[in-house]
């Protein structure tokens, strides 16, 4: 990937940055965000995609790391079985904001999350893994899931903790 649209004007050379500096390559940055498409979608041509914009750095991930950290957590990703959470609730409603709590501090960007109101909700059009999840008793609930198998639903705080410690979702350590 580059750094500019190929409608942009003519250079003599197009950059492209593969290492790292201060901030994320561009080619490791755009093949994040496909990698991540690719868990939302279920669309197995955005990992693949990934995978290609990634490949050519082999080498050079194996002589310095260091330099391609972001290169290589798109690899890690991609080689990890898919992760999902979807909460079914209402934005507003205290025991939804209980759960999305605990999220927010185990948030894992190797994770893919949603939050959906119910059945009618746009997402589920387009993320085909939130689909047919119901809340139970009326109540906010989180499903967590790994490799396409869902554990068990959880409604309340401490479920949801126990389900992500399940799958190796731990929480964030204080800045």
């Amino acid at each position: 990937f580059y750094a500019t649209s190929v409608r942009a004007e003519p250079l003599l050379v197009r950059p492209r940055s593969l290492a790292d500096a201060a901030v994320p390559s561009d080619n490791a940055a755009a093949a994040e965000l496909l990698a991540q498409l690719a868990r939302l979608s279920g669309d197995e041509a955005f990992a693949q995609a990934a995978a290609r914009a990634v490949a050519p750095l082999g080498e050079a991930m194996a002589s310095h790391p260091q330099a391609f950290a972001s290169a290589l957590q798109v690899v890690a990703l991609l080689q990890r079985p898919p992760r999902e959470v979807v909460v079914v609730g209402d934005p507003e409603a205290e025991d939804t904001g209980a759960l999305l709590r605990v999220w927010r501090r185990r948030c894992d960007p190797t994770v893919a999350a949603v939050l959906v109101r119910g059945p009618d909700d746009p997402v589920t059009a387009r993320v085909p893994w939130a689909r047919r999840r119901p809340q139970l008793d009326g109540r906010a609930t989180a499903y967590v899931c790994e490799a396409g198998a869902c554990r068990l639903p959880a409604t309340d705080a401490g479920a949801f903790e126990a389900e992500l410690d399940a799958i190796g979702v731990r929480a964030a350590a204080p800045a």
